[in-house]
């Protein structure tokens, strides 16, 4: 496979197809219109009004203010394909869950993202970009109150949805990884919403929190930390009606 290469005098366009190429680790050539393109280049992104200024076979005309779904075309084109027939999506549960994209088995790439929000944000960006045939999301079984909470988000977009056993795949390379080995994985077909319930680990951690924001004085029972665990009860409330009820523990 040789590179992608980019054409264009748009500097929007220019600046963000590099960031989005160095966040993913993704090979780009800088062109030039005084130069000839390599012939190593398989692919030229450039705006539509300098598609006529190429002579080129292969061009992707990107539209400056999507430069991602621009992006992922050319991808598509390199790999010799107008269209994936099956993206893979996987999910990392975790407090910073990873994602990963496959397209017929190549990883596309692979990220950690900072919160619920944004995987959910990313997957369906991913969902209305990417050139395919047939999708999947499949979901690691780690994590369960954090994995239940990205189910119930990941079912709202309406994509079939697997949740895989996630026993094999932590990786030191960090959750992206972690969720491009979960993409490759068989999972179980998930249809029904789940009522995410703080295990141990998490009604422990809130429990450490309530007594450093109170220099020791307070923890919160298990009723009340499982309220903050779930995103019920923000801390300060559950501290208001601890101290309300006088259970204090010293």
């Amino acid at each position: 496979m040789g590179a992608l290469g980019l054409l264009t005098r748009n500097f929007r366009l220019y600046h963000d197809i590099i960031q989005l190429c160095k966040a993913r680790s993704i090979p780009l050539l800088s062109l030039s219109f005084d130069q000839q393109i390599p012939g190593f280049v398989d692919v030229v992104l450039t705006t539509e009004t300098e598609v006529p200024l190429l002579s080129f076979s292969n061009v992707v005309a990107v539209d400056p203010f999507s430069p991602e779904e621009g992006l992922l075309v050319a991808l598509c084109r390199q790999s010799g394909k107008s269209i994936y027939e099956t993206i893979i999506i996987g999910v990392d549960p975790g407090k910073r869950p990873g994602l990963a994209v496959l397209g017929d088995g190549i990883v596309l790439e692979a990220t950690v993202e900072p919160d619920l929000r944004s995987l959910i944000t990313k997957v369906a960006n991913v969902v209305t970009t990417h050139p395919y045939r047939n999708i999947v999301i499949r979901l690691g079984d780690g994590d369960p109150l954090r994995r239940d909470k990205i189910l119930n988000a990941l079912l709202e977009l309406g994509i079939r949805l697997e949740l895989c056993d996630e026993t094999s795949t932590t990786k030191p390379g960090g959750h992206g990884e972690s969720a491009a080995l979960i993409a490759r994985q068989q999972g179980e077909l998930v249809v029904h919403y789940r009522e995410p319930k703080p295990g141990p680990g998490e009604l422990k951690d809130v429990k450490g929190l309530s007594r450093a924001q109170t220099a020791g004085k307070i923890a919160l029972p298990d009723s009340l930390a499982a309220r903050v665990a779930s995103g019920e009860l923000g801390m300060e409330e559950a501290l208001r009606m601890h101290s309300a009820q006088g259970r204090q523990v010293l």
